[in-house]
């Protein structure tokens, strides 16, 4: 009887699996695409959905999340623009968020306007400041994006250092190293330390989009 409850067990277990209410998935995310509401919104909904699906959380870079999605180590992943577009993936475009520009508080572009809600600075304003970037390799579209508009706005930045991941960048600018551009879901970090502040006249528009990357093939009932 011991033996047959168990395999009953097992059984149930098994047709579960199969149609993805039971097993587990594995989901990548960067620290910035982690950042946004939708994130926790799209994992709490499906954890409620299906509750027996342990899901197994890892971060890392867009480069390195593409990768572990291609070759089988992770299921999905989330993050912001993609550095590869792989054949055999499939990139989901969820929304494009303002990015916006951070600068040390106390800082002479700013003024009085920091006590005035999100202060609205032209990018060219930041002409002579000293700029750090997430590193291209890490965040090609967004970088270059940049760059381009720093150049249709009459300037070619000085960068005083580029970094792996955009949390970074805050860190840094409170340090007062420079100043940066991040996706508006981070705004409120170090806010004792840096004001975030609304670009006005760049071409082209800095946005941050926000990507799923999955398999094209994959058949896993969980996903």
């Amino acid at each position: 009887r011991a033996i047959l409850a168990s395999v009953n067990v097992a059984a149930t277990k098994a047709a579960r699996a199969a149609q993805g209410l039971h097993g587990s998935i594995s989901v990548g995310v960067t620290s910035s695409a982690a950042a946004h509401p939708l994130i926790p919104q799209i994992i709490r909904a499906y954890r409620a959905a299906y509750p027996e699906v342990n899901i197994d959380l890892r971060d890392g870079n867009a480069a390195e999340l593409t990768e572990e999605v291609e070759d089988g180590r992770l299921d999905s992943a989330f993050l912001r623009a993609p550095v590869a577009r792989p054949p055999t993936l499939l990139f989901h475009h969820l929304l494009d968020e303002e990015m916006l520009l951070i600068l040390p508080r106390g800082h002479s572009l700013i003024g009085a306007k920091s006590s005035l809600g999100t202060p609205r600075i032209a990018l060219k304003s930041i002409a002579g400041e000293p700029l750090v970037l997430v590193r291209r390799a890490g965040a090609p579209g967004l970088y270059a994006n940049l760059l381009l508009a720093c150049q249709n706005a009459g300037f070619v930045p000085k960068i005083a250092a580029e970094v792996q991941h955009m949390l970074l960048n805050i860190s840094i600018v409170a340090a007062g190293i420079g100043v940066s551009v991040v996706p508006r879901s981070l705004q409120g970090i170090l806010d004792d330390k840096v004001v975030y502040c609304r670009i006005v006249g760049e071409r082209p528009d800095l946005v941050a989009p926000l990507t799923l990357v999955c398999r094209a093939n994959d058949d896993s009932p969980a996903e």
